[in-house]
């Protein structure tokens, strides 16, 4: 699904990542690890186009993306939630997941100012989709809320049905447990694994390592911008340098 072949990307004399290269299997989950500061977020930035790689080459679906602009990369299939909460405040729950549906809509600005057929029929099915995906993600009954007045568990939940109102056949999830109890954690999971159960192709970055081995196929490492190991759970568990950079005891 995801190729990264030596991606790089340097903030002048820094460098955040440094020759990247790992693949992300289709319809499976994977996981990337490493301690804070070693260039997840950076990388997951690079991938969907927020930024700019200093080098390297990214291919999504067998096509060569590298340099493609974010909005180009989101209507080829690529979904992204991010570590600090992304939503419009002043539009209301269902509001935001219909935003969410503007790169597969087709109709033009007149055609919207004049209220053609074509705009009437994109309206009515994107509210459908969105009623459709806050019902799957158990928001059906908040969905007149505004999103500061959901819990933060369920502000995670807008943002999986925010990116999935786009259609992907590929989910990137930056850090999609952070802040939440145990509870909403097992929650959370179980929504990831009915999106692989669906057939979505899940890559995220996460910190939790319990999470991180029950629901993982696959587990990337990253250390100060630079792979360190990739491999199954249990094969990540058992390498010697990722338990000396990341894990801190043997197991």
């Amino acid at each position: 699904m995801l190729r990264v072949q030596g991606v790089s990307k340097h903030f002048g004399g820094l460098h955040a990542v440094e020759k990247a290269s790992f693949d992300v299997p289709q319809g499976l989950i994977t996981s990337m690890i490493g301690p804070n500061g070693a260039g997840k977020t950076t990388l997951f930035n690079v991938i969907s186009g927020l930024l700019p790689q200093t080098e390297g080459r990214i291919t999504f679906k067998g096509t060569d993306i590298t340099g493609w602009p974010p909005h180009r990369i989101v209507a080829a299939g690529m979904g992204r939630t991010f570590q600090s909460l992304e939503y419009f405040d002043n539009l209301n729950v269902v509001e935001n997941v219909i935003a969410s549906r503007f790169c597969r809509t087709g109709s033009s600005l007149l055609e919207s100012i004049l209220g053609l057929p074509r705009d009437w029929r994109e309206r009515r099915n994107n509210r459908q989709v969105a009623e459709e995906l806050l019902e799957w993600v158990g928001l059906q009954d908040r969905m007149y809320f505004m999103p500061t007045e959901l819990s933060y568990g369920m502000q995670r939940r807008l943002e999986v049905a925010r990116a999935l109102a786009t259609e992907p056949d590929m989910m990137m999830m930056d850090e999609p447990t952070a802040g939440l109890t145990q509870s909403i954690v097992e929650g959370l999971m179980e929504l990831i694994g009915r999106l692989k159960e669906m057939g979505k192709t899940i890559f995220l970055i996460e910190h939790n390592m319990n999470v991180v081995m029950s629901i993982s196929d696959k587990v990337v490492v990253m250390n100060f911008g630079e792979m360190l190991a990739e491999g199954s759970p249990a094969e990540v568990q058992a390498n010697p340098e990722v338990v000396d950079a990341y894990l801190g005891v043997r197991v």
